[in-house]
């Protein structure tokens, strides 16, 4: 399996969380676009939404339009938290087992690279991209 598409999350009239003077949406697509760059994934950002519904269907219509796309999809955060909770997590749909295990990989893995705590997989069943995307995101 390879991962097919990716995108920042927010975007549009959505900032996504804002702290230290940085908005989510603008510190992702940093993010976004050094995947896009490094494996040529498919990039599935929105930045014209007018609602935060707009975006996630958005999101979703471009990510389900890529044909064959039934492996890995990223969707990519930052959330704002107290220091207790700060770190790396990856969600995925609980029901896959193997989206499971790679969403516990991959949070290893970018928790080693940022020098920030792993918070590890975690089930995101009721998040609105993982649950009308096909394929499997993290």
């Amino acid at each position: 399996m390879s991962i097919k598409t990716t995108h920042a999350g927010h975007g549009g009239i959505d900032p996504g969380v804002v702290g230290n003077e940085r908005k989510e949406a603008e510190v992702a697509r940093l993010y976004n676009n050094k995947i896009v760059q490094l494996i040529g994934a498919t990039n599935t950002t929105d930045d014209s939404a007018v609602s935060v519904n707009d975006n996630l269907n958005k999101i979703v219509a471009k990510v389900n339009a890529i044909p064959g796309n039934d492996d890995w999809n990223l969707s990519i955060h930052l959330n704002a938290a107290t220091p207790v909770a700060a770190g790396v997590e990856v969600f995925a749909y609980s029901k896959d087992a193997a989206g499971m295990a790679k969403a516990a990989e991959v949070s290893v893995k970018l928790a080693a690279i940022s020098g920030i705590p792993n918070r590890g997989a975690k089930v995101g069943d009721g998040l609105f991209v993982i649950k009308n995307t096909k394929g499997i995101c993290c």
